[in-house]
């Protein structure tokens, strides 16, 4: 067997091979090996500007043993630390509900192992180049005096420790202050950065206490140094939602307004993103502009909030008064990204534009915060088509079957206001022109008799001709204008959908290398954007049209074939398919009717009680299928009356269902006994069990429809709204919006002071202030109340009578 002697000079020769990663230690030392770190594997060489046996790696060494010197010195020096009142634990973090133990921290080079972290594990890269050694310390490039040899080892070893403690999963690991203090003495500075520029300070306000923070502020450390993009140790704290550092930080000098390079995301930017609510509290808590600051793309706060999806930060903003308003360059409304993603959070956004004045019965109502139009200086900024691009509020509502939103106060005066503008006289010609459409048709179905349908007798015919001529004309003109919808449809969602993606995209360029979870989540919305389809054929109704279109042409076709070469079978096909088509065509005027509130809602019901029948029919099927196997192999084509033929009988056992007349003389001398067997079983299957649930499907429908009546009536009102406005010039828009600018912002009505809001609406608001002052009222208990609370010790009587009252007042609060 090998010695030990000789795996240990094995496993050095491998180390050599890799660059070295400096870290406190107790390995074994080598005469010419440097320290032996086995709490972490090496890294992959890489380019390198020294050789092996330069003198910069001999001063490395000497930093090395000096520091593990010192290490091993640690225990002796602990107790006359000077840092020893200094709390240099990790964060603790809120959203970790685990119970706090008061346990002795072991040392992170105690561990053995790195273990594999999913997501981000630091913010440092240890992997540092010496040219940006170089840089950091001020060097124009690498030179050849002792000291300057000294301070890049001293350097390398500072960020690398950083480095290697956020890359270990330990919630009891703590930051050797002393050893850290050694390394600032022998030249380490304390604003050397990683390859990404990132500080020490940028790991420490990510998971490190505070008084860590404290310790390389007093060392010199920049509380506003930037990073490659421009991230300052404020940002990463903010984003992190770390309220104590950040406060800590502004209050030792950060900029509280700084922001990141070309992206200009200011802290508070980075705390709405990441839906980090105590960060965004504690920078407004200091005064940080919340309202006003933009982006590069002219988003505030609220809006990046909205389009990320953070409901928690956007419920926040707009309850300390952001404006939900507000548009960035390219013309996209900060309340459509609340509408799409969070209708709730949208609901409160939108009391914003209806404020109320009780004292002098008015009521404002701002439109165009809803009807937006792009400012020309934006216009500078995206180009002049962006504003054609980005979808209006309604259009997103009506998308994404927004109903409690569309019942909002603001947007049925805007419906009201589009109604009776354009959109009623719209509904009105395009229901009479239906009317006349299916009359016209009408009349040639069931005026000549199909016999004598091929044949036109002069001069009392004419009228056929003429009718016939009106009809066939109004049906390409449905057509027309039903292509044209189409492709204005598909060419409109395609444009939207290259400059969503194209906007998108602009953001992936300002994600950090460091923090994946931003660039992961921007390509899943570009890939749900590309997995989106266009909205023309998800409207039942299009397909509805499609489906009669269809059949005129076929019934028009058959017409002329029979009128030129007539033949009795045709003649019979040609009215069987006209008669199908007459009961779709009076059908589809539904379709136009849906507009008017007072049949919408009815016409809903229809439409639901459709998807009714559908489910109730594959359940019949079950049942209907395997009896009528049974039937025909008992009684099929032996003489019963009704089961003579495979057709007769199915129609035979539909009539059973509905408990209609049968030859039961028949079946009986048949099979006397799986004729009484057969028919009992099928009677309570069909007629009892399938009838009663139909039934019973049908009127929950009903009901459920019914009782919210208003909303669908208002959402089939928008629906048709949208859609002559799609048709309208667009002269005619800009002139509507133009109207929405200039006369509704705001508009003035009188207001009624005895009307009140929805009771759920402000049960809900006083529900979630709740929960969130009892959350922060248990998170204060369990940091006072843990082991070691200098406070708690000493007043804990003060303790519990301050949680009390606070407890009271809660109670008492809401009881009101």
């Amino acid at each position: 067997m090998r010695s030990y002697d000789d795996q240990d000079d094995r496993k050095m020769k491998k180390r050599r091979k890799k660059r070295s990663k400096v870290h406190p230690g107790y390995g074994n030392l080598q005469e010419d090996s440097g320290l032996s770190n086995e709490g972490f594997e090496m890294g992959e060489k890489k380019k390198h500007t020294l050789k092996k046996g330069s003198q910069f790696a001999r001063s490395f060494k000497e930093v090395l043993k000096a520091a593990n010197v010192f290490s091993a010195a640690q225990a002796v020096q602990e107790a006359v630390s000077k840092w020893r009142n200094y709390n240099t634990s990790r964060r603790h973090v809120q959203e970790n509900k685990t119970v706090y133990r008061h346990i002795k921290p072991k040392t992170v080079y105690a561990v053995k192992k790195k273990p594999e972290l999913e997501g981000l594990a630091s913010d440092l890269d240890d992997d540092v180049e010496d040219d940006q050694i170089d840089a950091a310390l001020g060097f124009p490039g690498l030179g050849d005096t002792a000291a300057k040899r000294k301070a890049s080892a001293s350097n390398r070893a500072f960020i690398s420790y950083f480095a290697k403690l956020g890359k270990v999963d330990g919630s009891d690991d703590f930051v050797d202050l002393d050893f850290l203090e050694n390394l600032i003495d022998n030249g380490a500075n304390v604003n050397s950065t990683d390859r990404y520029g990132q500080s020490v300070l940028h790991e420490v306000a990510r998971a490190w206490h505070i008084d860590v923070a404290k310790f390389l502020l007093g060392k010199g450390m920049d509380p506003n140094q930037k990073d490659v993009y421009g991230r300052t140790a404020l940002h990463v704290a903010a984003a992190v939602n770390y309220p104590e550092m950040v406060e800590f930080l502004v209050q030792h000098g950060a900029d509280i307004e700084s922001k990141t390079r070309e992206e200009l995301q200011t802290p508070v930017h980075f705390a709405a993103r990441n839906d980090a609510v105590m960060s965004l509290k504690m920078l407004i808590k200091h005064n940080a502009d919340f309202k006003k600051p933009r982006d590069y793309k002219g988003r505030t706060p609220l809006h990046l909030a909205a389009e990320l999806d953070r409901s928690e930060t956007a419920r926040y903003l707009v309850e300390q008064g952001a404006e939900a308003g507000v548009q960035d360059y390219s013309g996209q409304a900060c309340i459509t990204h609340m509408i799409t993603k969070m209708p709730p959070v949208a609901k409160e956004a939108l009391n914003q534009f209806h404020p109320t004045d009780r004292a002098n019965r008015k009521q404002y109502y701002y439109l165009n915060n809803i009807e937006p139009v792009l400012p020309e200086s934006f216009k500078k900024v995206a180009g002049e088509a962006a504003d054609s691009l980005a979808k209006t509020p309604m259009e997103v509502a009506v998308q994404y079957k927004q109903y409690e939103v569309l019942q909002h106060p603001v947007f049925q005066k805007l419906i009201s206001m589009k109604w009776k503008r354009f959109a009623r006289r719209g509904a009105w010609l395009s229901l009479f022109l239906n009317f006349i459409f299916i009359v016209m048709w009408t009349t040639l179905a069931v005026a000549p008799a199909w016999r004598v349908r091929f044949t036109y007798t002069f001069p009392q015919d004419w009228w056929r001709i003429i009718v016939s001529s009106i009809a066939v004309l109004l049906t390409f003109y449905h057509i027309i204008v039903e292509l044209k919808e189409f492709f204005s449809d598909k060419q409109k969602f395609q444009a939207w959908q290259k400059w969503r993606t194209e906007e998108i995209r602009k953001d992936l360029t300002f994600c950090h290398p460091r923090w994946p979870e931003e660039r992961a989540f921007l390509l899943r919305e570009i890939e749900q954007i590309h997995d989106q389809k266009s909205s023309y054929f998800s409207d039942f109704w299009n397909l509805f049209d499609w489906t009669l279109y269809l059949l005129l042409l076929v019934c028009i076709t058959t017409h002329i074939v029979d009128v030129f070469a007539h033949s009795e079978e045709l003649a019979r096909w040609h009215i069987r398919i006209f008669a199908l088509t007459i009961i779709i065509m009076w059908l589809r005027l539904m379709k136009n009717a849906r507009a008017f509130r007072a049949i919408g809602p009815f016409i809903v019901i229809l439409s639901h009680m459709f998807y009714d029948i559908l489910r109730f029919v594959y359940l019949y099927l079950e049942f209907y299928i395997p009896f009528a196997c049974a039937f025909w192999m008992l009684f099929g084509g032996r003489g019963v009356t009704g089961f003579l033929n495979v057709p007769t009988m199915l129609y035979t056992m539909f009539r059973l269902t509905l408990v209609d007349e049968y030859d039961y003389d028949g079946l009986h001398a048949e099979d006397p006994i799986f004729a009484d067997l057969l028919l009992a079983m099928f009677f309570f299957v069909s007629a009892i069990l399938c009838i009663n649930l139909f039934i019973a499907l049908l009127s929950d429908t009903f009901q459920r429809v019914y009782d919210n009546a208003v909303s669908n009536a208002i959402m089939q009102q928008a629906q048709t709204i949208l859609g002559l406005e799609a048709s309208m010039s667009k002269k005619k828009r800009e002139k509507f919006k133009a109207m929405i600018h200039s006369q509704c912002a705001p508009l003035p009505e009188y207001y009624d002071d005895d009307m009140t809001s929805a009771e759920g609406d402000d049960l809900q608001k006083i529900t979630f202030q709740i929960m969130e002052e009892v959350e922060q009222m248990h998170e204060m208990m369990r940091m006072m109340y843990k082991p070691g609370n200098v406070l708690v010790m000493q007043h804990p009587h003060r303790v519990l009578v301050s949680t009390l009252c606070n407890f009271e007042a809660l109670w008492t609060w809401h009881a009101l």
